[in-house]
């Protein structure tokens, strides 16, 4: 039986997870190696210049956090997998079915290490 407070947990760590995977209304960012985190900042950077965009992302910053959760998660697969659809996509597109599997299975792959590890810095809401 889960309690408030697991529940609350769950939603913090959900809520970051989510941020990680979408960099905060940017439409479709990137999903560990080095080239990742390149990939990643590229897109991210193309995704500040769309439309309603949060344009105070610090790239840079959001995807080495990115990757490092990913490799630490033990989820560089699904990420890299994520990342190279997203890689192929329109950086403004809101269109939530492109890489949806890619998104869902590293998201998948992430929450199941949470569920174990619930209390590192990788499941917890900053």
């Amino acid at each position: 039986m889960f309690s408030r407070i697991n529940i609350i947990e769950e939603r913090r760590m959900l809520k970051k997870i989510i941020f990680m995977i979408v960099f905060a209304n940017i439409p479709i960012v990137a999903m560990g190696c080095a080239s990742d985190e390149a990939t990643c900042i590229d897109l991210c950077e193309a995704g500040k210049d769309c439309t309603g965009a949060d344009k105070t992302v610090d790239c840079a910053k959001t995807c080495a956090d990115a990757v490092n959760t990913a490799d630490t998660t033990g989820c560089s697969s699904e990420y890299s997998d994520a990342l190279s659809c997203a890689s192929e996509q329109d950086a403004c597109s809101t269109d939530p079915e492109l890489c949806k599997d890619e998104k869902d299975a590293s998201t998948k792959c992430i929450l199941a290490y949470c569920s174990a590890h619930a209390n590192t810095d990788e499941c917890t809401a900053n």
